[in-house]
Formats: structure tokens, C-alpha cells, sequence
């Protein structure tokens, strides 16, 4: 059977009313953190991510979600000392939560935008690279974050954020490859005890899910999506 993964999709511009609630769920160090803010735009992307967040944690655990209690480690992540296991990531205006009672895992979500040429190079294996400038030039971006959101999400998922080098693992990035994970430097565990899977949430906008199943297969389970943003999974 394969293991389910709860994914939470919603917007990061909420109407008047949404957010005056998403505001009242906040902590005071995420309030001040949301004050921090020199754009607006920027300010109320995350009170909507992190207000929604703590709607949806409270709704799965039976707590007011503004007495929902985070911790957090060293690189950031939160996590709830009991409860389920999550990650949150977002990009071009949405934002994307995933959810599991047990299991470590790593969500990211990227939209497509200008990168710096030599940036692959730079942050992905060489495995990786000569890949990527395989492909047809018209296919090079999707593939870039094809890779790009595999990667992070996998960093995520091992929670040790910038301190694990890119170019210690390898995952696949063409669209005719199902989404894996082929090499991880045992430093960092056992390639086969990880599962990716993979998101298209519109036409210029992708995300990839890692999560720690044992070499189980995962199936991307959309729990709520009110805004109607486009899911498909693989």
C-alpha cells in the first residue's frame, strides 16, 4: 500500500476577511516577524502562509490554532513536539503544506523565473548538469526546476538545510523519468529509503515532495485546495 501524503494548497492573497483571521492565529514572534516586512506584498504572503498553516495543524490536532506551539530547528524548520509531521513551501503566490502522521519529509515549490546561467552548474551534480545540458534548449527550464524543487525538497526533508551540499545526491529531472532520488552520499543515509514525488501546479509552477518511506511508493493525497489551484501529481 502506498504510504499518503496530505497536501494543502491555497492562496498567498487572501480576501479582507481571510486574512484579518489568518492575522488573529499569529504568535507574537510571528507578528513581529511580519512587521520585519519592508513590502507589503511581502508582509501579507506570510501571514496568509503561516495563519493557514496554523488553521490547518489546529484542525488535525484539536487545538485552537493560536495555541498551536511550534518548535523549531536549527535550520529554522517548525515541527510540533507531538503531532503530525509537515513542511511548508511557497512560491508564486501559493503556497503548498505537506502532511504526514509519521513520516520526515521535505516539500518545495518553485515558479518559473530568470536564473543565472551558471547556477546548475554551480549547485547541482555533475551527473546532473551534463543532463540538463542534454535536454533541448526549450526543455532546459522545466528541467531546471524539475531538479531544482526535487533537491530542495530533499534537503528539507533531512532537515539539515544549507549544511548538506547539493551535489551529495543525484535525482532524476526529465519528464519522461519518474521522479527519484539514484545517489545520496552516505553521510546522509540510504538512497533507498527515500521517495520522491512530483508536482505541476499550473503550467509555470512545479513542486516535488521527499519523504522518508523505506523505499515504500507515496501517493500525493489533495486534503484541501480552496482556492482551485491546478494539482496533478506523479
Amino acid at each position: 500500500m502506498p504510504v499518503e501524503i496530505g497536501i494543502h494548497l491555497w492562496s498567498l492573497q487572501p480576501l479582507a476577511e481571510a486574512m484579518a483571521g489568518y492575522a488573529r492565529f499569529l504568535s507574537n514572534d510571528e507578528v513581529a516577524r511580519a512587521d520585519r516586512f519592508v513590502y507589503p506584498k511581502h508582509r501579507i504572503q506570510f501571514v496568509a502562509a503561516r495563519g493557514r498553516l496554523r488553521e490547518i495543524m489546529g484542525s488535525l490536532t484539536g487545538i485552537k490554532p493560536e495555541e498551536v506551539k511550534f518548535e523549531y530547528g536549527p535550520q529554522g524548520k517548525p515541527s510540533l513536539i507531538s503531532g503530525p509531521q509537515f513542511n511548508l513551501s511557497h512560491s508564486g503566490g501559493v503556497a503548498c503544506l505537506a502532511v504526514h502522521d509519521e513520516i520526515p519529509l521535505g516539500v518545495d515549490i518553485e515558479a518559473f523565473r530568470e536564473v543565472e546561467s551558471g547556477v546548475s552548474q554551480r549547485f547541482f551534480s555533475a551527473t546532473e548538469y551534463t543532463t540538463l545540458m542534454a535536454m533541448p534548449i526549450g526543455d532546459q527550464v522545466s528541467g531546471f526546476f524539475r531538479c531544482w524543487t526535487r533537491k530542495e525538497a530533499v534537503i528539507k526533508a533531512l532537515g539539515g538545510g544549507l549544511s548538506i551540499p547539493l551535489n551529495a545526491f543525484d535525482v532524476t529531472l526529465e519528464a519522461k523519468q519518474p521522479p527519484l532520488m539514484t545517489r545520496l552520499d552516505q553521510t546522509y543515509g540510504e538512497v533507498s529509503n527515500w521517495t520522491l514525488g512530483h508536482m505541476t501546479l499550473g503550467p509555470t509552477l512545479m513542486g516535488a515532495i521527499a519523504a522518508k518511506t523505506f523505499g515504500g511508493p507515496i501517493e500525493l493525497r489533495l486534503d484541501s485546495n480552496p482556492d482551485n489551484i491546478p494539482f496533478e501529481s506523479a
